[in-house]
């Protein structure tokens, strides 16, 4: 029975190893190979100890064990730190080799003398050998030391866990189970003095512990996703020679795209004759010509190439070359000087086009969220108009040097989409004839946050960055106060974007002098005073002046409203 323990356990770790080397190949690190070599090692000789006739057979399969046990969990460690992304200091790894290999030293005694182990013999139990072992004085530092280096990767967990952010919890939570299991099995092991040794299982559930550690760094390594793609593209290639000029390798798509390259031997010096692009290799790596890319063609290709040199960790420098296929890129170069005129104008008619389209949706999404809102009938409309005879007024005084005519378009047409947000709002509360309650009024005042994330995914496809940025600032901002005292951020004076000061103060007059479900509007004379007096506290004290000179224009507009 424990023969077939042991042999079931070697068995599993064989597999693990299979999988490690075949599965995850392109993301395992030095650490989990050696952790996987060591495992095996530790299965082989507790089966070797189980199959053993001899006490000397079963003590030098026990030294193996020592040996894998020290190795397994320095590896163990170095892998829980590549996980948690923790650089393990050299006085670490220094004392970890150090006084592993000094344990492993005296267990190399047992049976010479009683320096580590007082006495040691064979028995039997369950099918199998077992060691009948009385430890000595200095084998009790043995579990200090593994502990030590338990109680280590502990407290990195307990920091990873706390601190990173860039680190999975998940792999975190696995990893301190991964030390726990290990601890728990070795201190029951040495409680209650099992004939059978349950090590093995604590290794093969760590091990594959691990091995999902890694299947999550196979799904969700970004530097695994940009090589598979590198790859998948069959756009780019890379050819590498030594410090010494010494061709070291080439990739499949650099060898497709110059079959010279196939005649080259690694570690050889290459020859340039024939080869464009060999030759200029040679050029670059001497340090014989300052340019740093060229453009071969290959067949029906165009590939350029990038020369750069790449320093390693021990200070040697590599000589690089990258290849991109512009085949593509060239082509639409061709088009483009072939065909500027008849595509500039197509574009531009096709812009204009566009254009309008866009202002035509953008109308009719306002007319929408209009048309929902009873309380405020044409305020919209009335508002936009009341934009357009500010900006304009605006750009006659000079206010600003970046207002141009472009600017001063795009704040106009995005005015309709101040309120857009409004759709996202009940209509119970929308249309709710009289005042709000403090929730309703709460929830009324998502709107601007909503509007603003509404706009920004319609115009998301937009080509016209300015504009989008535009709108979304006067649909987000148009409620924040100069004094700080608006929604929905609380910004305050020029933290407030332009465009959204300048809606604010249209918004805001518009609903004084228009009729609502719960006020009468207000005469010219009281909404002028009123807009006056909020000049430093609700609006922007320059733009509330200049929106006083527009008080003719104004009042000749909702006039004509009236008619």
């Amino acid at each position: 029975m424990a023969i077939l323990f042991y042999g079931s356990m070697f068995f599993i770790s064989v597999i693990y190893l299979i999988i490690l080397l075949n599965v995850y190949k392109k993301h395992i690190s030095a650490p989990y190979i050696m952790l996987s070599a060591s495992i095996i090692i530790g299965c082989l000789a507790h089966l070797q100890i189980g199959m053993s006739d001899t006490v000397e057979a079963a003590v030098i399969a026990n030294q193996l064990s020592y040996l894998s046990s020290i190795f397994s969990v320095f590896f163990m460690m170095k892998c829980i730190m590549q996980i948690c992304k923790f650089k393990v200091p050299f006085a670490v790894n220094f004392y970890c080799v150090t006084i592993g290999m000094f344990f492993f030293a005296c267990s190399l005694s047992i049976g010479n003398n009683d320096v580590f182990y007082k006495s040691v013999d064979i028995g039997r139990k369950f099918g199998a050998t077992y060691l009948i072992k009385e430890y000595a004085f200095l084998h009790t530092f043995y579990p200090i030391y593994i502990f030590s280096i338990l109680i280590f990767c502990i407290v990195a967990i307990v920091i990873t866990l706390k601190k990173r952010k860039d680190v999975s919890k998940r792999s975190s939570w696995r990893s301190l189970a991964l030390m726990i299991i290990s601890a728990l099995v070795y201190v029951l092991e040495r409680v209650f003095k099992s004939p059978i040794e349950f090590m093995p299982l604590a290794y093969i559930v760590g091990f594959a512990i691990i091995l999902v550690q890694l299947d999550r760094v196979r799904m969700y390594n970004l530097e695994g996703f940009t090589t598979d793609a590198i790859e998948k593209s069959h756009e780019f290639g890379f050819i590498l020679f030594d410090y010494y000029g010494r061709f070291e390798a080439a990739d499949d798509f650099s060898k497709e795209c110059f079959p010279e390259l196939n005649d080259l031997e690694v570690d050889c010096y290459c020859k340039t004759e024939g080869s464009e692009l060999l030759t200029q290799i040679q050029k670059w790596i001497k340090g014989s010509t300052v340019e740093e890319a060229g453009s071969y063609t290959c067949g029906d290709r165009v590939i350029e190439a990038r020369y750069t040199e790449i320093t390693q960790n021990n200070n040697r420098t590599l000589h690089c070359v990258r290849l991109i296929d512009v085949t593509k890129q060239h082509q639409y170069n061709a088009l483009i000087s072939d065909y500027n005129s008849k595509l500039e104008k197509d574009v531009n008619e096709k812009t204009q086009k566009f254009i309008r389209v866009q202002d035509d949706i953008i109308i009719s999404m306002a007319s929408i969220v209009e048309n929902r809102d009873n309380n405020t009938g044409g305020h919209i409309q009335r508002s936009s108009a009341v934009v357009k005879i500010f900006v304009e007024h605006l750009m006659e005084v000079n206010y600003l040097k970046d207002l141009t005519p472009e600017i001063a378009g795009m704040i106009i047409k995005a005015a309709p989409l101040h309120d857009f947000g409004k759709i996202a709002i009940p209509d119970s509360i929308l249309n709710k004839p009289g005042k709000f309650e403090a929730w309703e009024y709460d929830k009324m005042k998502e709107h601007s946050a909503k509007g603003a994330v509404i706009v920004a995914r319609i115009l998301q496809h937009s080509e016209d960055i300015a504009f989008r940025n535009i709108a979304v600032n006067i649909a987000h901002y148009h409620h924040e106060k100069w004094d700080g005292k608006g929604y929905p951020e609380g910004l305050t004076e020029k933290e407030i974007p332009f465009e959204a000061r300048v809606m604010a103060l249209a918004d805001v007059f518009d609903a004084l002098v228009s009729k609502r479900v719960y006020k009468d509007s207000f005469d010219y004379d009281k909404a002028f005073k009123i807009i006056e007096e909020s000049g430093g506290s609700h609006f922007d004290p320059d733009l509330c002046r200049i929106f006083l000179e527009c008080r003719p224009s104004l009042e000749a507009l909702y006039n004509s409203f009236d008619d």
